[in-house]
């Protein structure tokens, strides 16, 4: 049983070195995929029933899993970066073997091999009818706007920051705040698993740092609306939400999310021509830290709060 545990972590944590060769697309595609096996490993550590004890030694296991996001967020592929999380790997497989139960462990193993499962195949659609032609229609639109705003590259750090058509939830124009004050953008949408899990950790850094930044999420479209790219974590937490057709839709969207998520941040709205995505190039769940000077001083494709805080202090000369 323990070499099966050990098979699923070595599975799930492995650092991947950037081939010689290797395309940016290519290199971003295996980055994703390592962040996700690392966040498949902590979001199953926390469905575990564990005691008071084990929950505050696995708390320390899942920032140190955390901190190997930050490292490859931060695009951490040296042999330096490797070796160290080699290292923190190993401690984190011995960690949990000292932590867990054998039935925990073997629950371990189950939650991970589940999420490492590909997608039941499709099956072969069934004729439209007349009626549901135009809803079809819909969808597919939706799905494939959602897939080629993915695509779309962000701005390069150094650059001056690019303009946005936010809305706040009363539907007024809102202007990013211009008081001398560094400002953190957060781009995401109630249906993003990835958001969801780091609610409360973008909460406790913007807690942290009120007094000096500011920080601003923006609500954009759904990247996994019920009939566009659907996943298994929503359909697990019984979260379906459709696409909002329109503004006023979406407004409404983010307010609900306001009332179950409670993000303690300023909340905003993208245009319903997703204008700030498209600009920002930081869908579905991206962040961007911009200085005094309205400069962009660090992208994230995929927010990572630890990974940011590590920028903030270096631009707030925090020690």
């Amino acid at each position: 049983m323990i070499r099966s545990l050990i098979l699923v972590l070595v599975l799930a944590l492995s650092v991947v070195p950037v081939r010689a060769g290797d395309d940016p697309t290519a290199q971003e595609r295996r980055q994703q995929a390592q962040v996700k096996r690392y966040e498949d490993l902590r979001a199953a550590l926390t469905k575990l029933d564990l005691t008071p004890e084990q929950n505050d030694s696995i708390e320390k296991v899942k920032r140190d899993i955390a901190t190997l996001i930050a490292t490859l967020s931060q695009g951490g592929d040296g042999s330096a970066e490797a070796a160290s999380s080699r290292e923190l790997i190993e401690q984190t497989r011995r960690n949990l073997e000292s932590i867990l139960t054998e039935a925990q462990q073997n629950q371990l193993r189950r939650a991970m091999q589940l999420s490492a499962q590909p997608p039941p195949p499709e099956r072969a659609p069934t004729p439209p009818s007349s009626q549901n032609v135009e809803r079809i229609s819909s969808a597919r639109s939706s799905k494939s706007t959602v897939e080629s705003l993915m695509r779309i590259p962000a701005p390069a750090a150094q650059m001056p920051a690019p303009a946005v058509s936010l809305f706040d939830l009363k539907g007024h124009r809102f202007n990013l705040p211009s008081t001398g004050r560094p400002v953190v953008l957060v781009f995401g949408s109630w249906s993003s698993p990835s958001l969801r899990e780091k609610m409360e950790l973008l909460n406790r850094l913007a807690e942290s740092y009120s007094k000096r930044v500011h920080f601003v999420f923006i609500y954009t479209r759904e990247v996994h609306a019920v009939g566009d790219w659907e996943v298994r974590r929503n359909s697990e937490e019984e979260i379906a939400l459709d696409q909002p057709p329109d503004l006023p839709s979406r407004i409404e969207r983010a307010a609900l999310m306001r009332s179950r998520l409670h993000p303690q941040i300023a909340l905003t709205v993208d245009d319903v021509d997703d204008t700030t995505v498209r600009t920002w190039g930081l869908f579905p769940n991206g962040a961007a830290l911009i200085d005094r000077q309205q400069t962009i001083v660090a992208l994230q494709k995929w927010f990572d709060p630890i990974g940011l805080e590590i920028k903030l202090k270096a631009l707030l000369n925090i020690p």
